[in-house]
């Protein structure tokens, strides 16, 4: 069954979760499925209250309301776009009169989640809890949590007043949460604990060459925290950001594929993300948050000392062909995530280039510099578009059919690819007299990793993909356990 993210009926009769971009549920002990609602964007949690309501989240668009005997949804909450950039993994508190969530500001490590909980009388929402997410509310009065330094946390919490009442303490070791904010933890009404153990990201991770059909070939690089890959214009090199096993710090690392060497680039402690090349190869430009966040490049060998850009909060996806243009996302006031660029030259001011009512995000230059792909949740669900480069409102063209995110240029500039889930999809692309598209068609199926970052790279000839693969995806070092614990009640109190 082609089921995501399943969550249970509060008398344990019925399954939920989410197939086909639809909310459905199956009866426990088998049976035919049964539609609720139509789910758009990507499903991220829901939660079966004892009225007979689910309230589901999806990425970025916020939380919803709907019967669990179908029906139309009710938009809940929407992220204001300001600090909250998604609301996610819902857990529903006894009485059906609130809900925790996840806010999800768009940041690294801890930093990037907390923990809010929902008025549904008023519709009035408030933070309980900075740096933590996937939470639990247990009999016991205690709102269980986790943290990125991969802790399980236990706080006292009043499930009336929607309030905690004394100070968190760590009650588990290793329960280490997703990127996406979910954690592999869950607690029963009875006690009954089960989670897990071990980051659930797969650990240490591997770079993998993979061709069109879907070969590896592995990199010869220690396996590591690798969050980003970029190849160097030359495609001799590739910069990596590469976290450690808390997620509250990341540096820039740079491994020469013909040398073999993997050298650090950074060494503050701070997080350092989001690097891409110049054009000529020489610097990687990268997002930090030291010294009140903003942008900041340093020679790709190592010499010199990291140089501040800009104060501009952006995240840095592609330079233009000529070195003078930088173009990334960037949150706004009244929007969500848009396109905007900088200037590499002179005064770094921000001017936005593709603003929307929702997201708009991977901006990527054309090798010729004449085109911009992105991808944008104008639609409701993320697909892949094209505009002409710089005067991006000279046209517009939707070139994925069934959604898409993560666009890149083959180097020829004769195909754009993206991803759409584990799929990774061609599109042929002619530019010799305005811009034409063909039909998608899907390279290759795969679990590497996939984000908000340059989480892959093409090779210069066309050919072969740089990939993300986590450890934990082969049988040696997947997990093989689930750990359960009894009468865990006893223990937390």
């Amino acid at each position: 069954m082609d089921a995501n993210n399943p969550f249970i009926s509060p008398d344990g009769t019925w399954i939920g979760f989410e197939a086909a971009g639809a909310l459905q549920r199956v009866p426990i002990l088998g049976g035919p499925r049964t539609t609720i609602c139509k789910v758009e964007g990507f499903f991220r949690g829901a939660s079966w209250g004892g009225d007979g309501t689910i309230v589901f989240a999806t990425d970025r668009t916020g939380l919803f309301q709907v019967s669990a005997s179908g029906g139309e949804p009710r938009q809940l909450t929407k992220p204001d776009g300001v600090g909250e950039a998604g609301h996610l993994w819902p857990e529903m508190l006894p009485g059906d009169a609130a809900v925790l969530f996840v806010i999800d500001r768009g940041g690294a490590g801890a930093s990037g989640y907390d923990i809010a909980v929902l008025s549904l009388e008023t519709g009035e929402h408030r933070v309980l809890i900075r740096g933590g997410t996937s939470p639990r509310y247990v009999p016991t009065g205690h709102l269980v949590y986790v943290v990125f330094g991969a802790a399980l946390m236990a706080v006292p919490f009043d499930a009336e007043r929607l309030e905690t009442t004394g100070d968190a303490v760590p009650v588990l070791s290793d329960v280490f949460p997703k990127f996406s904010g979910a954690a592999n933890f869950d607690v029963s009404d009875n006690g009954v604990l089960i989670y897990l153990p071990g980051d659930p990201q797969g650990g240490n991770q591997s770079l993998v060459w993979v061709d069109r059909q879907g070969r590896e070939d592995p990199l010869r690089v220690e396996p590591r925290l690798y969050r980003s890959v970029a190849l160097s214009p030359e495609g001799d090199r590739v910069v990596s950001s590469v976290s450690d096993p808390t997620g509250s710090q990341r540096d820039v690392w740079v491994h020469h594929l013909t040398r073999g060497t993997f050298t650090r680039l950074t060494f503050d402690p701070a997080v350092d993300f989001f690097p891409v090349w110049t054009p000529d190869g020489e610097r990687v430009l990268f997002r930090s948050d030291r010294d009140g966040d903003g942008l900041f490049w340093k020679a790709a060998d190592g010499t010199g000392s990291v140089e501040r850009v800009t104060d501009v909060a952006f995240f840095p996806f592609s330079v233009s062909p000529d070195g003078r243009r930088l173009v990334g996302t960037i949150q706004q006031a009244e929007t969500t995530w848009d396109v905007g660029e900088v200037s590499l030259e002179g005064d770094p001011t921000l001017r936005p280039l593709v603003v929307g009512p929702l997201n708009q995000w991977h901006p990527q230059i054309s090798p010729s510099g004449k085109w911009l792909a992105y991808h944008s949740r104008e639609s409701g669900r993320a697909e892949i578009y094209v505009r002409p480069y710089p005067d991006v409102d000279a046209g517009r063209w939707q070139v994925s059919t069934s959604g898409g995110l993560y666009p890149m240029w083959s180097p020829s500039e004769e195909e754009l690819f993206y991803r759409n889930e584990d799929q990774m999809v061609a599109v042929p692309i002619v530019t010799d007299a305005g811009f034409e598209f063909g039909t998608p068609s899907v390279l290759f199926e795969g679990s590497y990793l996939s984000g908000a970052t340059r989480h892959y790279d093409v090779a210069a000839d066309g050919q072969r993909f740089l990939m993300i693969k986590a450890e934990a995806s082969s049988e040696e070092s997947a997990p093989n356990e689930i750990h359960v614990v009894l009468n865990w009640f006893e223990e937390l109190r």
